[in-house]
């Protein structure tokens, strides 16, 4: 019987877990290459089973010479815009990020994001431009599960290219690590020392993961995530999904540290009640809730994988979207505060402006409210209609949308008029602005 390349070498992975194998400097490919064949013949020789090369190889051809990406490119056959199914970028039950991109630079332009997950589609034909952590070879193996990842990326930096989707900011600056790599096996803490390290003052570290409960509660985490919060690095992480209580006796002693800084988010029904998701998990130190299910973006290919290729591939329901939800809009706040305050706002601002402008949340245990991204960037813009930024909204603010009149031109951002983010300034527009007059 011949055994499988990629489960070999998961295995050989969990052994390289087991006993901590770390190497200091990353080795060459060909030393790669080198070094796990030999352990891969090793252990189907240990168990009894036939080594096979091609699959091995095959394997290699998908796994090394990992590489940053560069521009997107539609490949044939061509795939539709679907924008349109992303939802969740309008209006209630959706983000609303529309209206904030027409109030402002709200696309992530200048702000950097840092992605920790198993593995992701490299070639995806909507994933463009993103940096892989140095000296890392991810497993892009089924057993990483790299829709998952590609779906999350999706979600908050697909690129804005007239076709597939588009990110909730899609011109974020987009990293990627690894929680699992060829040359150093499992690596959670050091992915998350490298991401928070590769960060600046305001930039966005996103765990995007859904354990059993928040990583937080391990002291080792909580100490390097209040350690990046308090120098100005903003955490966004999964409450967990499976529906426990966080504030239950078992978890007083992670209580009891105080706050880590950090965004902790829950999951909630992708409707205008915002209830919590049955599965989620709740508790008092759940911030905000995203949609539990439900969303469109790259992956899986249950709703079309365009030529049978996995690099088209994109679903209509993609498992447990919220915490790349909310990194979205901690990115658009950042850039909408780089633009109109001249600063970037600390961990702590932008949790309590999406926390105080959010829709509250229906029933169930606590995990928060939903962003309305139109209120929270009027936090840092000022209120919606106030065109000419005197913090006002009167009659010189009429005159501008007046003169606006009609459909936008493209690039979209550039119509700070269409409050509604229609791509038109009409009459829904105008009656914002009067809404807000004075």
């Amino acid at each position: 019987m011949r055994i499988d390349a990629s489960i070999l070498t998961l295995s050989w992975l969990l052994l390289t877990m087991q006993v901590g194998a770390v190497q200091a400097e990353p080795p060459a490919d060909d030393a790669i290459r080198t070094t796990l064949e030999s352990r891969v013949q090793w252990l189907a020789e240990r168990q009894g089973q036939e080594f096979d090369p091609e699959a091995y190889e095959a394997f290699l051809s998908r796994t090394l010479g990992a590489h940053p990406q560069g521009p997107c490119e539609d490949i044939e056959p061509p795939t539709p815009d679907y924008f349109e199914m992303q939802t969740y970028h309008g209006p209630d039950p959706g983000l609303n990020m529309t209206a904030a991109w027409a109030m402002g630079s709200a696309r992530g332009a200048g702000v950097k994001l840092a992605f920790l997950e198993w593995a992701y589609y490299l070639d995806h034909e909507d994933l463009c431009e993103i940096a892989l952590e140095a000296g890392q070879t991810m497993l892009v193996i089924p057993e990483s599960d790299p829709d998952h990842a590609t779906a999350g990326l999706g979600v908050v930096l697909s690129a804005d290219n007239g076709y597939g989707c588009t990110g909730l900011v899609p011109e974020v600056a987009g990293y990627f690590f690894p929680l699992v790599s060829i040359e150093e096996g499992s690596r959670f803490l050091n992915a998350l020392r490298n991401a928070f390290a590769a960060m600046d003052l305001g930039d966005v570290v996103v765990l995007n993961f859904s354990p059993a409960e928040p990583l937080e509660v391990d002291l080792v985490f909580w100490t390097l995530i209040k350690s990046a919060t308090d120098a100005g690095v903003v955490v966004v992480e999964s409450a967990g999904t499976a529906n426990l209580d966080l504030d239950s006796p078992r978890y007083q002693e992670w209580l009891d540290r105080g706050d880590s800084g950090a965004i902790i988010v829950g999951g909630g029904t992708a409707d205008v009640n915002h209830d919590k998701h049955r599965w989620s998990n709740f508790g008092s130190r759940v911030d905000l809730q995203g949609w539990y299910s439900g969303a469109f973006t790259l992956g899986f290919g249950d709703f079309a994988q365009h030529g049978g290729d996995i690099n088209q591939s994109y679903t209509d329901d993609f498992p447990f979207p919220a915490v790349p939800f909310i990194a979205g809009c901690a990115v658009a706040l950042q850039s909408l505060a780089d633009e109109h305050l001249g600063r970037r706002l600390t961990p702590l601002e932008v949790r309590d402006i999406l926390v105080s402008t959010g829709i509250p949340q229906g029933s169930g245990g606590h995990v928060g409210p939903f962003p309305d991204m139109a209120a929270a960037a009027a936090q840092i813009t000022g209120p919606p209609g106030d065109l000419d930024g005197d913090g006002e909204v009167g009659i010189a603010d009429l005159l501008i949308l007046l003169a606006a009149w009609g459909v936008c031109p493209d690039p979209p951002d550039e119509c700070p008029a269409d409050l509604d983010g229609d791509g038109a300034v009409g009459i829904v527009d105008l009656l914002l602005l009067l809404a807000n007059w004075g």
